[in-house]
């Protein structure tokens, strides 16, 4: 049995503070929500052995907080996953992905479609939203359309005045 976990980026920095959308860091909001993630992927004892990312700033941020918590030590940062297509992460997957239990950490659109794309369900994905999708097989080149079913989703919930 495959488990994927969906893992969007913390809320952003503003765009117009940074000359490239890639290098917009996490804000401090964004920091918090991936610190409620990573409480909650601890308190779940997970078996994630493996975290596929995309390598533009707040997903390397994202990643590296959320693995504070996890200690995994197959972390791989991918420029091509930067901003993604959910046909792209498919693929991304059936070839990248080597462990039973993987996060992977990603951008909307994307990251939405992708999770909607495997469950068969509308998943709309907020900035720190983790999602939980488990597949009744093995191997990940295996996974299809609606071959996953949702097992769990969870929003961090912050407010800052």
């Amino acid at each position: 049995m495959l488990k994927l976990f969906l893992l969007r980026h913390g809320k952003a920095a503003n765009p117009e503070d940074y000359d490239q959308d890639y290098d917009r860091p996490l804000n401090k909001k964004g920091v918090i929500q991936i610190n409620q993630v990573g409480f909650k992927l601890l308190n779940e004892e997970n078996e994630i052995s493996q975290i596929i990312s995309s390598s533009a700033k707040r997903t390397e941020e994202t990643t590296l907080i959320a693995n504070h918590f996890l200690n995994v030590k197959d972390v791989e940062f991918h420029s091509h996953l930067y901003l993604s297509s959910h046909p792209h992460i498919f693929e991304s997957l059936q070839q990248l992905a080597k462990a039973d239990s993987v996060l992977y950490v990603g951008h909307n659109f994307g990251i939405s479609d992708i999770a909607s794309y495997l469950t068969g369900e509308n998943v709309n994905m907020s900035t720190g939203m983790l999602v939980e999708i488990e597949f009744e097989f093995d191997d990940w080149k295996m996974i299809s359309k609606q071959s996953g079913r949702l097992i769990d989703s969870f929003a961090p919930d912050v407010f800052i005045p």
